[in-house]
C-alpha cells in the first residue's frame, strides 16, 4: 500500500513539474516575436533550449540549433560558444540517460 501511495505521489509531482516547465517554455517562445535584437532572440532560444531539453532532448537541440544558426549569421561569437556548450550538454545528458536505462534493463 505504501508503494502505491509513493508511486502516486511521484507521478503527481512529475506531472506538475512537466506542466510548469511547459508553461515556462511557452512563455519564453512567446517573447521571441516581440524581441527586437538578434542577441535577445538568441538568449531566448538558449533559455528555451534549456527548458525544452528537460521535457524532450530533441526539442532542446532544435531550439539550440536555431540560436546557433542565428549566432553564426550575425557573427555573435559568444553565442556560438555558449550554444556549442549547450548542445554538448544536452547530447551528453541524453547519452548518460540512455546508458542508465540500458544498464537497468540488463539487471
Amino acid at each position: 500500500m505504501q508503494r502505491i501511495t509513493t508511486l502516486c505521489f511521484l507521478i503527481f509531482v512529475s506531472v506538475t513539474l512537466i506542466k510548469a516547465q511547459t508553461q515556462k517554455l511557452d512563455s519564453l517562445l512567446s517573447e521571441i516575436p516581440k524581441s527586437k535584437q538578434d542577441t535577445s532572440i538568441i538568449k531566448l532560444y538558449l533559455s528555451a533550449s534549456a527548458q525544452a531539453s528537460n521535457i524532450t532532448p530533441d526539442s532542446g537541440i532544435f531550439y539550440a540549433n536555431k540560436a546557433l544558426v542565428l549566432s553564426e549569421k550575425i557573427k555573435f561569437k559568444r553565442g556560438v560558444v555558449l550554444l556549442i556548450i549547450a548542445l554538448d550538454c544536452i547530447i551528453n545528458i541524453n547519452r548518460i540517460t540512455t546508458i542508465i536505462i540500458f544498464m537497468e534493463k540488463r539487471h
